[in-house]
């Protein structure tokens, strides 16, 4: 009996976890900061369990282009399988959209 709750704890986390990749499209390393944080470099997959609509600040800074700023917010992309679980546990209502996939950016030249 102890396994099948374990198991169950392991699945509702899983499901809590949202995942996007952050790139460029030139998809040349670029420094990336969540939050105001260096967090690594493109590409760069950013995890969480941060609760539906929760937004995150992410930048993009690389040597000769314009730093560039935008937000993601955790509302982009329905989460089947963690609406299905809310229909019995409720409180998984909050982690039930997730980020898209990818966000992919191009960034501008410093000089033009």
């Amino acid at each position: 009996m102890k396994i099948k709750h374990l198991a169950c704890a392991a699945l509702a986390l899983s499901a809590c976890k949202s995942s996007t990749i952050i790139s460029t499209v030139s998809n040349d390393p670029a420094k990336v900061y969540v939050d105001n944080a260096y967090v690594g470099t493109t590409p760069y997959v950013h995890e969480d369990r941060s609760p539906i609509f929760s937004t995150k600040k992410v930048a993009l800074k690389k040597e000769g282009f314009k730093p560039f700023e935008v937000e993601i917010k955790r509302l982009e992309r329905a989460k089947v399988g963690t609406i299905v679980g809310a229909c019995f546990i409720p409180l998984f209502w909050i982690w039930s959209f997730g980020y898209e996939k990818q966000h992919k950016y191009e960034l501008e030249s410093a000089e033009g």
